[in-house]
């Protein structure tokens, strides 16, 4: 089945400055983590979708001003004489603009056809789908998926 997607970046950006915030040391715990994403999906119903996302647009941009470091990246760094420290870093004004905070598909099928497949349907998910200790891997990122019928709102986290 061919199915019509049409894409709209949100540019955070755009509207308030890159977030900052001191890198830190991740815990034990999230050293043992293989680079990979966590997914959630929450769906819903608006009677105006475009409202929805606009709504969700002004929701994570107060979260991040309040938590900025939802906004960085995952990274392995060198610190003294250890190697291969996972690190929270800020992310710069590229990172945000190569892999944005929120992106927007607007799809042709309904949230039922979509959640069907037992599958990860990667078409959902705005994030890099092959990710490497080499680079930075976004810790937080969203998509809001625009349905016939509603809205997917995915959430990765790492």
């Amino acid at each position: 089945m061919k199915v019509s997607v049409t894409y709209q970046q949100i540019k955070m950006t755009d509207k308030a400055q890159t977030p900052s915030f001191q890198p830190y040391t991740l815990t034990p715990l999230d050293h043992l983590l293989p680079p990979y994403h966590v997914f959630a999906y929450m769906s819903f119903r608006p009677e105006q979708p475009s409202e929805a996302v606009v709504a969700i647009e002004s929701g994570l941009s107060g979260l991040i001003s309040q938590w900025p470091f939802l906004a960085g990246n995952v990274a392995r760094v060198q610190k003294e004489d250890r190697r291969n420290i996972s690190e929270l870093q800020p992310p710069t004004a590229s990172d945000l603009h190569q892999c944005l905070m929120l992106n927007v598909k607007h799809h042709q099928h309904t949230i039922s056809d979509a959640l069907a497949s037992p599958v990860i349907d990667y078409e959902m998910l705005h994030i890099p789908t092959t990710v490497s200790n080499s680079q930075p891997i976004p810790a937080v990122r969203f998509q809001a998926n625009v349905m016939r019928d509603g809205l997917i709102l995915c959430l990765a986290w790492h």
